[in-house]
């Protein structure tokens, strides 16, 4: 015969692309690392930027790939904000890259990190009948897009094969916008419990900085506008 073979359900490669990768810090980031962490490192491809916001971090970017098993390719990707003619080149250089990535590592289906700015892509995939997975979390799905960005992420999200919500408000949001119920699903995301095997003395800490008899709020998360950090303090 010709050599070849069915490919088996524990043979099938996956593409990842996404937009968000180490050594950028983040929760997408990290979400992502542990996910191609969890498989046999010849199943997992990566196209990823080489460095999405902080420049001048090439040598960061590679001491990261070197340390790991599965394949990166890293794309010059200037990112989403600035001059719209760099904008639209991110986009298309990224769609373009990874769908000849795809063909390349002959992987079986492709997981988006997130759907927006990846969304052209998605549609490539339909178009060429590739099945993706799409991971959602939040102000991907509810930021405000216009014109044909707000059309392609729909489009990017109604066809792909699973929605992967990290919550399951976002579940409900992306159901919301027309995903079928039975193609969305919430999955949260992991934590490594050996971070938090040290026990902490919670009566001599709240002594130690005064807060003993006191109500004590805590969030875990990037001190940005969109967190809701000013309005929880605003209504206290």
């Amino acid at each position: 015969g010709s050599g070849n073979h069915a490919m088996t359900r524990a043979d099938r490669k996956i593409l990842v692309v996404t937009d968000n990768f180490p050594p950028r810090l983040g929760g997408i980031a990290n979400l992502l690392h542990l996910f191609c962490s969890s498989f046999p490192p010849n199943l997992i491809s990566v196209v990823a930027p080489k460095s999405r916001v902080v420049l001048g971090r090439d040598t960061e970017v590679t001491a990261f790939d070197q340390t790991q098993k599965y394949r990166i390719r890293r794309i010059f990707y200037p990112g989403l904000d600035g001059n719209p003619l760099l904008v639209t080149f991110s986009i298309l250089h990224l769609t373009v890259r990874a769908t000849m990535a795809f063909w390349s590592d002959r992987c079986s289906f492709a997981l988006l990190g997130k759907i927006w700015p990846i969304a052209p892509l998605a549609v490539v995939l339909h178009t060429l009948g590739i099945p993706y997975v799409v991971n959602c979390y939040g102000n991907d799905v509810l930021k405000p897009l216009r014109g044909i960005q707000k059309t392609l992420r729909l489009r990017g999200l109604k066809r792909a094969a699973c929605v992967i919500a990290c919550s399951e408000f976002t579940r409900e949001r992306v159901i919301e916008m027309g995903v079928s119920p039975d193609r969305a699903g919430a999955i949260l995301p992991k934590v490594d419990a050996r971070l938090f095997d040290d026990r902490i003395d919670v009566a001599a800490f709240k002594k130690k900085e005064g807060l003993e008899g006191k109500k004590i709020i805590l969030t875990v998360g990037r001190i940005v506008r969109r967190k809701g950090h000013l309005e929880v303090l605003h209504v206290l």
